[in-house]
């Protein structure tokens, strides 16, 4: 079997909740917010940790589109069909969302599956993962619709399906590889603010995305960022300066780099963004094994999902990052397939 054949079955399985809409804000509470984040909490405790597969089909349309990280489309029995094998396959599986924010009908949270993989992973076309007996963490975050009747209709997920393929031994899991789960989301004490704040920290959201990172106008990062903020990417973390400087890096290597914020979901103090990274690499692009990857000329069109926590004076304190590595590195030319 073809390491795409492999990557195409797990990856059209791998996903949770999320959602691709067109540019719209996301804020404010409908009557049906409590229902909503219900649901959401049903299937990561009934459905994942639990093993009740039928759940799905209770808070889950049955014509609901689920777009994965590589932009590849997937049913609801494709993500029932994921849930029973990964169990299956990491019998001591923990799922946990933190935090859970909602807003009109939509949802936004980070997922994240954590166990060790020691029973054997069956593909959807009946191929067989042996197990490595390693430690198993996966990470994702996402953001979902709901419809009128309140099931989920639309998801869309971002995580880096390198680091879940490699944890199941699809591919060579790099020698300095790190784990991808860093530096997580608080889940003790009270950590909200009043509410009211969801469109001030909107247009806070659409100045980074605009005048920092579209622009390169670095300057202003010292009144929107809090001076302790950390940005955390690909088991990476980063402070202010470092986060300026990766910045800086990509837009040398992609002078026409654009990220366009498509959705944002805010409440209290959290905010959900789905943004879409679009340019052509014609710098170089420094890689991070430490050698530098030459002009490509490669267009690129990465979804990705960042996790966002306001301070209570309104700055960004913390980011979590999400995208698809296997999905950058495809499209930069950098991955090849083995012979069948």
């Amino acid at each position: 079997m073809s390491f795409h054949r492999i990557k195409s079955s797990i990856i059209g399985a791998s996903v949770f909740l999320s959602i691709l809409l067109a540019v719209s804000p996301a804020f404010g509470q409908s009557e049906h917010v409590e229902s909503y984040r219900e649901a959401v909490q049903r299937v990561t405790d009934e459905g994942f940790n639990q093993g009740n597969i039928d759940v799905i089909d209770a808070i889950f349309s049955s014509d609901a589109v689920i777009h994965n990280a590589d932009g590849s489309l997937a049913s609801v029995e494709d993500f029932k069909h994921f849930i029973a094998t990964i169990r299956a396959a990491i019998p001591d599986l923990e799922a946990t969302l933190n935090p859970l924010i909602t807003s009109d009908a939509y949802a936004g949270f980070r997922f994240v599956m954590t166990g060790t993989f020691e029973n054997a992973f069956v593909m959807p076309d009946g191929t067989v993962i042996p197990p490595t007996g390693m430690p198993f963490s996966f990470a994702q975050n996402i953001i979902v619709r709901f419809d009128e009747d309140g099931q989920i209709v639309e998801e869309w997920d971002a995580g880096d399906n390198l680091s879940l393929l490699s944890q199941l031994g699809v591919i060579p899991m790099p020698e300095d590889a790190g784990s991808q789960i860093v530096d997580e989301p608080a889940t003790d004490g009270d950590d909200t603010i009043a509410p009211g704040m969801e469109v001030a920290h909107r247009d806070v959201v659409l100045r980074v995305f605009d005048e920092i990172i579209n622009q390169g106008n670095l300057d202003v990062a010292e009144e929107i960022f809090a001076s302790d903020f950390t940005h955390r990417e690909g088991g990476e973390m980063y402070d202010l300066e470092a986060w300026k400087m990766v910045v800086t890096t990509f837009r040398a290597a992609i002078p026409d780099l654009e990220l366009q914020p498509d959705i944002v979901v805010a409440e209290g103090n959290y905010a959900a963004v789905f943004y879409t990274l679009r340019g052509t690499q014609t710098g170089e692009m420094p890689l991070p094994d430490g050698s530098i990857l030459p002009p490509t000329g490669a267009s690129l069109e990465l979804p990705s999902i960042i996790l966002i926590r306001f301070d209570d004076n309104g700055r960004i304190v913390d980011t979590w990052d999400e995208y698809d590595n296997m999905t950058l590195l495809g499209q930069l030319g950098l991955l090849s397939e083995p012979d069948a």
